[in-house]
């Protein structure tokens, strides 16, 4: 509202209702907000369902994606509940015992083309357009390679294991903070600030500019999510727990219980 947006506008996109288009965003990646806002109401219908068979799952998903307006992205989070409801027969043996595990070096090569579908698609038309940064089978075909992506951690105790190495992990403690910050640092100030300036020493050539970018978008992001984390998550997260902790003293918590 500061920055000039009305009420009415403010009180929905504060509430997560709706995502308001004329509103002043500077947290540009909000707009998922809304999705996962959508998205956790559905939640618990969706593991009722998945609860009597996966099959009603399906057609709940394509009901809500033909007559509702929930999004593709609906298809992700069904694809999230089929890995819970078979999360039981992940395991190792049963991965290399299974008709699969024969071509498994292609299910790789699979996943990594699926998980980089939008990068491929941009780098081979010659393309660097920050507001066009996916396209839609692109987002559905990264959603494919991230589930088969996590089954394949699930069954690989090696994956799991790579995965507890302590600077992954400090990568994931400041994940949320990357997401929040990495839009309005990367294009909002290095793109409109500072990287024209540097073209003149990076030259036309097309990989240079990729590297480049990429390089400074990846420190600029780290830097604001380890900021984020220790100045805004962590001291709320413990103020959160004392007041938990002090509401347990009292003699209301026994009926919030």
């Amino acid at each position: 509202m500061v920055l000039g947006g009305n009420f009415r506008d403010f009180f929905q996109e504060s509430l997560l209702l709706a995502q308001v288009t004329n509103a002043v965003h500077k947290v540009p990646i909000d707009w998922t907000l809304i999705i996962e806002a959508k998205m956790s109401i559905l939640m618990p219908i969706f593991i009722i369902i998945a609860l009597v068979t996966y099959r009603y799952v399906l057609f709940f998903t394509f009901i809500l994606l033909l007559f509702f307006d929930v999004g593709m992205y609906v298809l992700h989070f069904s694809m999230g509940i089929f890995i819970a409801k078979i999360f039981h027969l992940l395991t190792p043996t049963t991965w290399k015992t299974s008709k699969f595990y024969a071509y498994r070096y292609w299910g790789y090569a699979l996943i990594a083309v699926l998980v980089a579908a939008d990068q491929l698609y941009f780098i081979a038309i010659q393309k660097v357009d920050l507001h066009d940064s996916y396209t839609y089978y692109g987002f559905i075909a990264k959603g494919i390679g991230n589930a088969l992506l996590l089954i394949l951690i699930i069954c690989s105790p090696n994956a799991q294991k790579f995965l507890e190495n302590k600077y992954l992990v400090f990568l994931g403690k400041i994940s949320y903070g990357i997401y929040v910050g990495h839009w309005f640092i990367c294009v909002d100030i290095i793109e409109t600030y500072y990287f024209a300036s540097l073209q003149q020493f990076i030259g036309s050539y097309y990989l240079s500019h990729i590297l480049i970018r990429y390089g400074l978008w990846t420190v600029a992001s780290v830097a604001v999510g380890t900021i984020l984390y220790y100045g805004v998550e962590q001291p709320f997260i413990k103020l959160g727990n004392t007041l938990i902790t002090n509401l347990r003293k009292t003699t209301y918590w026994k009926y919030l219980s």
